[in-house]
């Protein structure tokens, strides 16, 4: 019985932090990296020196609501996450740009000029509008009232 409710606090406990650390999402890195990071990318970049080739097949990124990181690992005897801070994410981002820099965006379609106050106008003559109406309204349920 003890073991039991031992057992039950700890899933308590876990499921709480998954509740205060919120969802996570796989992110790329950088554009150089897939979301998933091969062995070939690992050596590539020469990520995870911790972590042998021999024993490493993919890794991912995740970011949760709470802005923490982690990465997961998967190896050849299974899965398994480990914490990672926003400084050491923002590490290996330059050491990736450092050694391959990511491509330059497409230009941007320029914006159409507007004249100024295009929009204003046109929400002016709506709400304008809108009040004619309710007070049109207020004064024919007035003349119907009385007669």
């Amino acid at each position: 019985m003890k073991l039991l409710l031992t057992q039950i606090f700890f899933l308590f406990l876990l499921s709480a932090n998954a509740q205060l650390r919120g969802t996570g999402a796989i992110i790329t890195l950088h554009p150089s990296l897939g979301k998933t990071i091969t062995p070939e990318e690992k050596k590539e970049f020469g990520l995870f020196a911790d972590y042998p080739d021999s024993n490493f097949e993919t890794a991912n990124f995740v970011k949760y609501d709470d802005s923490t990181y982690t990465v997961l690992f998967k190896t050849p005897t299974g899965s398994f996450e480990r914490s990672i801070t926003a400084t050491e994410v923002a590490a290996i981002h330059a050491a990736i740009e450092k050694q391959k820099p990511a491509p330059p965006l497409p230009p941007q379609e320029p914006e159409e000029p507007r004249l100024s106050g295009e929009n204003d106008l046109v929400d002016t003559f709506c709400e304008g509008l809108v009040k004619s109406i309710g007070i049109a309204a207020t004064i024919f349920e007035i003349f119907n009232s009385g007669h």
